[in-house]
């Protein structure tokens, strides 16, 4: 069964002791690293957003980061912060990208300062909340993050205060109380008990999360049925169909999983787009299924993907094409791939073993 925690200690901690990993993890909330583990179900949510129609900075930092460009955008951004800093869906684009690819701590200061300009916005005050999840995943040492747990679980608390039908707000908020430790705050009673509250409002969300909440305490089976039931109610929610594909992936329905990323990746290209598109690239490897195609998946992948929380790095997409590759028989290319997956991420311990393996 694939949880949080063999997220944490595969991709950004590589090998911890579980002690280690659990003072960790439970510093690192709902959108930040629930699941970097690229076997993992990832569960996704939308990237908040403001009713103020786009300007032409807005627009050309959204283009830039359809065409790939992301670092491009950010320097976009930073270089007119004067402008972005009256425009909140542009500061809370510029927040995004300086918690991925930038500095969470500036991520930070900026989140508090949308607050700033715009408190009675709930965007606002969940970006905050995520550039401080970012920033208590980065901080070393990591016990020095606990300063920033009880402003980031205030943040949220705020954004839904501000908006009750808030999606984001609602996973992010039942996303700690389903994987943080209970000496840090968590509790699948009240995980529980908020899901019966967002149902109220938002049934498939609820029981998107009652999925996860069954995972984490190792009853996937019960979990994946009820994320299958709720999409057969809502076949085109793309946050539901990628918690079914991961949790039908943990369970080895394969088939299924494929069902379910084939749903997201009919729909609009956006972030979950890009995750289903990598995650049926996976489950083809697994199934040994056209490793040629998998490699167009994966290039395209490394080519648009967006950077944001539960999307799967780049170096774990280069040791998928590793494996695609030795299915072509194609070692050597295999072998570089593997390198370069190491080159991205030095703790990337799969990537290592398979390269050693071909060395």
């Amino acid at each position: 069964m694939t949880l949080p925690l063999r997220a944490l200690s595969h991709d950004r901690m590589g090998a911890v002791d579980t002690r280690r990993a659990v003072i960790v993890f439970s510093l690192a909330t709902a959108l930040a690293v629930f699941w970097t583990d690229p076997f993992a179900p990832a569960l996704v949510t939308q990237a908040p957003t403001a009713s103020t129609a786009p300007s032409g900075l807005l627009e050309q930092a959204r283009a830039l980061g359809r065409d790939g460009a992301h670092e491009e955008a950010l320097a976009l951004l930073t270089a007119a912060i004067g402008q972005a800093r009256t425009e909140l869906p542009a500061l809370l684009l510029l927040v995004d990208l300086e918690r991925h690819l930038g500095d969470p701590a500036r991520a930070v200061e900026l989140g508090n300062e949308a607050i700033q300009r715009w408190p009675e916005s709930s965007d606002s005050h969940l970006g905050l909340g995520h550039a401080l999840a970012t920033r208590m995943q980065t901080v070393r040492p990591q016990f020095m993050a606990v300063r920033w747990l009880g402003d980031y679980k205030d943040a949220v608390a705020r954004a839904i205060e501000l908006a009750p039908r808030n999606r984001a707000a609602w996973v992010t908020r039942i996303g700690f109380y389903t994987y943080a430790p209970a000496l840090v705050g968590g509790d699948h009673d009240e995980a529980r008990r908020l899901c019966d509250e967002l149902a109220g409002f938002d049934p498939i969300a609820a029981e998107m999360m009652r999925a996860l909440v069954l995972n984490v305490e190792g009853e996937t089976e019960a979990g994946l049925a009820l994320a299958r039931a709720a999409a057969r109610l809502a076949p085109d929610d793309q946050d539901l169909a990628i918690v079914q594909g991961g949790l039908a992936k943990d369970l080895r329905r394969n088939d299924e999983a494929l069902g379910a990323f084939d749903r997201v990746l009919a729909g609009p290209r956006g972030e979950p787009w890009f995750r289903a598109l990598y995650q049926r690239a996976s489950v083809r490897i697994l199934k040994r299924m056209d490793p040629q195609a998998v490699l167009d998946d994966l290039d395209m992948f490394l080519a648009l993907a967006p950077p944001a929380d539960y999307m799967p790095t780049p170096s774990y997409a280069w040791y998928q094409k590793g494996r695609a590759y030795e299915q072509l028989e194609r070692d050597d290319a295999a072998l570089a791939a593997y390198e370069q997956a190491l080159a991205l991420d030095d703790e990337n311990e799969i990537a290592r073993t398979a390269a050693e393996r071909l060395r």
